[in-house]
Formats: C-alpha cells, structure tokens, sequence
C-alpha cells in the first residue's frame, strides 16, 4: 500500500495533490484524481470516500431493501468491492455513479437472496406482505403516502426509480447500475411509474 502522503497530479496548473490532504480540504478531489488513488490502493483516499460517501449509500441501499442492517450489509459488500477489484480502473463514468452501480448491484443480489430464503422458511400467522417500516423524512402525508408505495413495489422497479428520479441517473447510467440495456431499464422504468400511480391512487 503507498504511505502516507504519497502524492497525484490534480487539475493541470494545480500541482500535486496529497491524498491526505483531503480529509481537511473543503474542496472534493475530481473523479479522475479518485479513480487514479483507488488504482493505486490508496488508503488515505479511500477513507475520504467512505467517510464521504457511505450515508448516501445506506440511504439507497436502504431504499432498495426496506432493512437497515441489509442495507449495511450491501453497502459494506460494495465498499469491498470497490477496493478489492480492478473496478474502478475500468470505469468511465462518474465516482458517485460508480457507487450507486456498485450499492444497488448488491442491494440487488441481497433482495434475489432473501427471496430464495424465503422460499424455504416457514411465514409467520401474524405476517400479512406488509411492507417495512420506513422512517419519513417529514409529515408531509403525500410524501409518506409516495414513499410507502415506493416500498411495496418489486426490488428492481424500485430500484429504477430511485436510480433514475432520487439518484438523477441517466437511462443510460440507470441501466449500467442494474446490468440492462437502456431499453430493458425504461421498460422497467415504465412498468415501475404505472404500478406506483396504481398503489398511491388506491389509498387516497
């Protein structure tokens, strides 16, 4: 692992950059100086971007899932990932968006997991398919009433749409994160928007 202070170009005509530096600079690294730092296993830059990106991405991943310690899991799952793969060599895009692909791929393969154990664990009398508890941001009711219905829907249609509306991903970013092609993730999209209006339109 390089040592501490071990240093990165940044923006031309700005010099050398320090990789520590960065926990007490107001000023975030580009996405290229943080995909070259991973490159290197760069410490110092990598738990800049844990501490920097880790509350967003429970917050997806917890959007995703409906539960808080799966949501942690996935997060720490794609965090792994990130630093123990070649991923980040290879991408093109955005640092966030990366990381959004990253969450909701696991989020993804934590949701098609639990189903299976599903499959194969006896349903409690009491259980009546609700869907988990969410904690709302605000008390504004038609928030509530949308959030709830975002949560009743299937874990890939809710994927999308948190992709795509929450997440401000494009089609094309949308259907990368989920492993589709950009007209599989509208299709998807599509579907997702008209069972949402269904949900929310029934409790009013």
């Amino acid at each position: 692992m390089p040592a501490t202070g071990d240093t990165f170009c940044g923006e031309a005509g700005t010099g050398p950059l320090r990789s520590n530096d960065f926990a007490m600079d107001s000023v975030a690294p580009t996405d290229r100086a943080v995909l070259e730092a991973l490159a290197r296993k760069d410490d110092d830059m990598f738990a800049w971007i844990v501490t920097t990106h880790e509350q967003w991405a429970r917050t997806l991943a917890l959007r995703i899932l409906g539960d808080l310690e799966e949501a942690e899991d996935a997060v720490q799952d794609a965090f792994l990932q990130l630093w123990q793969t070649g991923v980040a060599t290879k991408w093109k895009g955005s640092f966030r968006t990366l990381i959004a692909t990253l969450v909701t791929r696991r989020s993804l393969d934590r949701a098609r997991k639990r189903r299976i154990r599903s499959l194969f664990s006896p349903r409690p009398a009491a259980a009546h398919d609700e869907p988990p508890v969410v904690v709302r941001i605000d008390n504004d009711q038609r928030r509530g009433m949308l959030r709830d219905g975002i949560m009743k829907l299937p874990e890939r249609q809710r994927a999308a749409l948190l992709l795509f509306h929450y997440e401000d991903m494009t089609l094309k970013d949308g259907a990368e994160a989920m492993n589709l092609s950009p007209k599989a993730f509208e299709s998807l999209l599509i579907r997702a928007r008209k069972a949402l209006k269904t949900i929310v339109g029934d409790k009013r």
